[in-house]
């Protein structure tokens, strides 16, 4: 399997791979015991530690922590790798002009849905991304949004 030969000329553990498990991702999951599933549906991280913040819901004010305030799993990744932009705290190197533009495309896909209606934060779905890039899948900001996951998992380590 090339993720195998990939991961072990890299010197990257399984515990360090996210697999996409929608679709044939779930086979490969299995086959690459330790790595991470993500499914992107999934409810959002619970992190201790974090503060409740009050929002107004339904003309209320109610507190509620992050994972309350999240869909699902892929929106809170997709809004912490959007906060990680605005601070500068990523960067992507050595990539050529082509695959730069691309992922900045694919970037800017990053939108909330709804977002002037009261409930929780959600993104655009997929297919309206797809829509906006000529029928192309947003594979770069896919991955990205997945690799949040470990990042969410590191911060939440370091407040304990």
């Amino acid at each position: 399997m090339e993720i195998r030969d990939i991961s072990y000329h890299n010197c990257v553990p399984f515990c360090n791979i996210v697999i996409d498990e929608n679709g044939i991702g779930a086979g490969v999951n299995d086959l690459l015991q330790g790595s991470k599933g993500f499914m992107s549906n999934s409810v959002a991280l619970e992190l201790p530690n974090t503060q409740q913040k009050e929002v107004i819901r339904k003309g209320k004010p109610v507190l509620m922590t992050d994972k309350d305030n999240f869909k699902n799993l892929k929106a809170q990744c997709g809004f912490y790798l959007a906060e990680k932009i605005q601070n500068r705290l990523i960067a992507i190197e050595d990539v050529d002009y082509q695959t730069k533009e691309k992922i900045i495309e694919e970037l800017e896909q990053l939108k909330t849905k709804d977002a002037e209606k009261e409930g929780k934060i959600q993104l655009i779905p997929k297919e309206e991304m797809k829509a906006a890039l000529n029928g192309e899948s947003p594979d770069y900001l896919d991955a990205m949004i997945m690799r949040m996951y470990f990042e969410l998992q590191i911060e939440n380590y370091n407040y304990q």
